[in-house]
């Protein structure tokens, strides 16, 4: 499952699916480095739980 915003109109979650920095349509790739995140990380990072991959999910846990 990939937790974003993404198909939120599609099940009628939000009337649309972009991100609060603006960024259309909210999927991962762009939740890693997005400018309201306090950090930033890329893929890999959350395959080897990295401290920035843990800092960067546990921001999104709370708003997604």
């Amino acid at each position: 499952m990939d937790a974003n915003r993404r198909n939120d109109p599609k099940w009628g979650y939000a009337d649309d699916n972009s991100c609060g920095c603006g960024a259309i349509p909210q999927t991962m790739r762009p939740l890693l480095c997005c400018p309201l995140c306090p950090d930033t990380c890329i893929v890999e990072d959350l395959y080897n739980a990295t401290d920035n991959a843990v800092c960067v999910a546990k921001y999104w846990a709370s708003k997604i």
